[in-house]
């Protein structure tokens, strides 16, 4: 129980930590970093649509330079 209870921060901590790191490379206009950062995160949270439709955004922005 204690296991799962610390996976549950981690991933929370993870996910916290890359929407952090995506949205100050958004502010820099930094679309590739953001989109790498975007990336990674999807290998760690597959199943959450926040990142999925935040690298949709960032290719749309990157696309519209």
């Amino acid at each position: 129980r204690e296991r799962e209870s610390l996976q549950n921060f981690k991933k929370a901590y993870e996910k916290s930590t890359s929407l952090v790191l995506i949205n100050s490379a958004l502010a820099r206009k930094d679309y590739k970093n953001a989109l790498d950062y975007c990336n990674t995160a999807l290998k760690y949270d597959s199943v959450n649509p926040y990142f999925e439709k935040k690298k949709q955004e960032i290719i749309n922005l990157m696309n519209s330079k």
